[in-house]
């Protein structure tokens, strides 16, 4: 599948269409949500663009990865399902097609509960009002104080 060019009026569904994606491409999940948040503090044209322009380049310099374009298919179902014009929501050749996205479901159902749907890199919703290290810890070694600086150690 190809990516859709930058203009595209998906990219701008991902970031403000309210749809949760189970994205499979771990640096798109980590820049998707701090995407989230840059347009949710400034939810301005121009902060909007450069968003959209930075998810797009993400998508497009890694096109190679099947784990990209099992995403890429995900994104385009979605944005079909929301009724984006020009939206191509067919699935690729081999693609697992859950349909969570077009019938607007956010987990797992019964039938797509195996061991790939799952994993350490299925970290689940983003809370943009959740930002940092857990509370009563140094967000450092596991919730550990940091240890004092010794004087004269070098």
């Amino acid at each position: 599948m190809d990516v859709p060019p930058v203009d595209d009026p998906v990219w701008r569904q991902v970031l403000v269409g309210g749809v949760r994606y189970q994205l499979d491409f771990f640096a798109a999940k980590i820049l998707l949500g701090w995407l989230l948040l840059k347009v949710d503090n400034d939810p301005g044209e121009q902060m909007l663009a450069e968003c959209v322009r930075t998810l797009h380049d993400l998508f497009a310099q890694n096109a190679h990865l099947p784990c990209v374009q099992h995403d890429l298919a995900e994104i385009c179902r979605g944005a079909a399902a929301a009724g984006l014009p020009g939206a191509g929501g067919g699935a690729l050749p081999g693609a697992k097609d859950s349909g969570k996205a077009a019938a607007g479901e956010g987990g797992p159902g019964p039938e797509d509960s195996g061991p790939e749907d799952s994993g350490p890199g299925d970290f689940g919703p983003v809370d943009p009002g959740r930002v940092g290290p857990v509370p009563g810890t140094s967000g450092v070694g596991g919730g550990r104080p940091p240890r004092p600086i010794r004087e004269g150690a070098e």
